[in-house]
């Protein structure tokens, strides 16, 4: 999947966001999708995949993270609808 991305001209990769967002419109789900990536994946770094690292950028971007989704939030609120 990596290889396939980086040939396409992907700069990220996620793990399962295409098929639930797949899944949601196919019950008629309006669907927003936000990603916070938290390493290179396998093959890609020197160093050997860690829960440990997933889980410390993972802390150290809550905030930032949380402010991009409050400010999201409210634009959809906003405008009264998603779409």
């Amino acid at each position: 999947e990596i290889r396939a991305g980086r040939s396409w001209g992907a700069d990220l990769v996620g793990m399962s966001t295409v098929l639930e967002v797949i899944a949601a419109r196919h019950v008629g789900l309006e669907v927003l999708a936000l990603s916070l990536p938290t390493n290179l994946a396998a093959g890609i770094s020197p160093t050997p995949l860690s829960g440990e690292e997933v889980i410390a950028v993972g802390k150290r971007s809550a905030a930032r993270a949380g402010e991009v989704l409050r400010s999201v939030l409210s634009a959809i609120d906003a405008a009264g609808h998603a779409g």
